[in-house]
């Protein structure tokens, strides 16, 4: 019954990581696209402005939406540490 609560867990921990990981990398592959579109119509061959654009695009996900981000793995590390001695 145990090894049913682990595995709950950890598909719970991996779950909540790969919304943190994914948004940010969801924005900042659109944002490069965006970019990468617009460089091929421009002709401009600079490789810092898509960078730059991509660092801007995930410190900008962050700042607005990422405490709701974080918040998941918070709560269920809080639960986790509760439950600690059930284990």
């Amino acid at each position: 019954m145990h090894d049913i609560d682990i595995t709950s867990y950890l598909v719970g921990f991996l779950t909540d990581t790969i919304y943190l990981a994914g948004i940010p990398l969801l924005v900042a592959t659109v944002s490069a696209l965006a970019i990468a579109i617009l460089q091929a119509m421009t002709q401009i061959q600079d490789q810092n402005l898509s960078q730059t654009i991509k660092i801007a695009a995930i410190v900008l996900v962050f700042m607005t939406i990422g405490p709701s981000l974080v918040q998941p793995l918070l709560l269920r590390t809080e639960l986790l540490m509760s439950e600690i001695d059930q284990f």
